[in-house]
């Protein structure tokens, strides 16, 4: 399924990914940063599976905060195309006010 990520969370060496999908209704996915090494530079992986489902932005974004384990304000971002299943995903790129 083809999903709009619209925010962005960081949380040292993980981030989450705010998700809208075809339905309105919202998810959220987390990726974590492996390390460079002698044979590659350093990468974003996405961890599977994503969230179950949400009716409310506002519940999507305290499943993300708790599975992070980060308080911290989700940063918008330009709306990008991911497919769930497919990675790794295009960065993303912070929204200018």
């Amino acid at each position: 399924m083809i999903v709009t990520a619209i925010e962005l969370l960081m949380a040292g060496n993980r981030r989450g990914r705010l998700l809208v999908r075809p339905d309105g209704l919202f998810q959220f996915a987390t990726e974590t940063f492996n390390e460079p090494d002698e044979e590659c530079g350093g990468y974003w992986m996405n961890d599977y599976p994503p969230s179950g489902l949400y009716s409310r932005r506002d519940d999507a974004v305290a499943g993300l905060q708790a599975k992070l384990k980060s308080r911290t304000d989700l940063v918008p971002t330009e709306p990008l195309a991911i497919e769930l299943d497919v990675g790794p995903w295009e960065e993303p790129v912070l929204r200018q006010s």
